[in-house]
């Protein structure tokens, strides 16, 4: 671990909240997190974790909103692990990787034992709930049953190709998008992976099987890396991939979106259509 990636928070500060994105998972190193959800406007405080403990794992590999807020009860250190990091540690670090895959897969394999006994009919949707709650404690994970309708609506935006290759992958006229977060990347045979749209591409691969996402956030819409490997540049600004910014930024009206790297092909074009953009 570096000292470069831990990060202090004092008691009472947060480091995850409720409904809002995010990319970075934390291992505690030193203090103790209370992990609440938010009932009728209050914190309800579920579980209080403590060194050695993975809070925020699903961010790694998921892009829904946070379901859990999480507040230092003590100052408190973390180890930071951001989605990129995370990729690096595959590699380099792989037994802090394999310790956040474990916490992962675990949470996994509860919701999804919840799952299949609510399907035989061996719990109510209530019980689900619960399971699904107490089987986390440590992160925030997303809801996994959640419907395509009740995603959350924002700003209508229409993605059209700019580069002949771009609007070769994109509909006839373009692809309007009013639901969140939208998921873009490569078409694949691959079941983890999940898209909302997918994009027809050959090698030498300049569009990753999970590439970028647009979600809403603070009530506007904003665009962010979901760990590609050559990244994107949105406005002139590089997100993801080697050298590229984590985070996520917020689009403006007319936006010139390029996946891959610097002699990709893919040249895009994003209108806001309707809602709050930022100027």
């Amino acid at each position: 671990m570096s000292e470069d990636t831990r990060r202090v928070y004092r008691a009472g500060e947060t480091l995850l909240r409720e409904g809002e994105y995010g990319d970075e998972a934390f291992v505690v190193l030193r203090g103790s997190v209370s992990i609440c959800r938010e009932v009728e406007g209050r914190l309800l405080a579920l579980v209080e974790v403590g060194p050695g403990q993975v809070i925020g794992e699903m961010g790694l590999v998921g892009e829904r909103p946070r379901s859990a807020t999480a507040v230092a009860t003590v100052d408190t250190l973390v180890e930071v692990i951001s989605r990129r990091r995370f990729r690096t540690l595959l590699q380099d670090d792989t037994d802090l990787a394999m310790d956040i895959l474990k916490v992962l897969f675990e949470r996994l394999r509860q919701a999804q034992s919840a799952l299949l006994e609510w399907q035989l009919g061996k719990v109510t949707k209530a019980r689900l709930s619960e399971l699904q709650t107490n089987a986390a404690p440590a992160s925030a994970p997303a809801a996994p049953i959640a419907r395509e309708t009740e995603a959350p609506s924002g700003p209508v935006l229409r993605l059209s190709g700019v580069s002949g290759d771009a609007i070769e992958v994109l509909p006839a006229g373009g692809l309007t998008i009013d639901r969140y977060p939208f998921r873009i990347g490569r078409r694949t045979n691959d079941p983890l992976v999940q898209n909302d749209f997918s994009i027809d591409d050959i090698e030498p691969y300049q569009v990753s099987r999970s590439h970028f996402l647009f979600m809403i956030e603070d009530g506007r819409v904003a665009i962010a890396d979901r760990g590609s490997y050559l990244g994107l540049e949105i406005n002139g600004q590089r997100l993801g991939g080697e050298d590229g910014d984590d985070g996520v930024v917020f689009l403006k009206d007319d936006n010139t979106l390029w996946l891959g790297a610097d002699d990709s092909s893919y040249e895009f074009r994003v209108e806001v259509l309707g809602g709050d953009a930022r100027p």
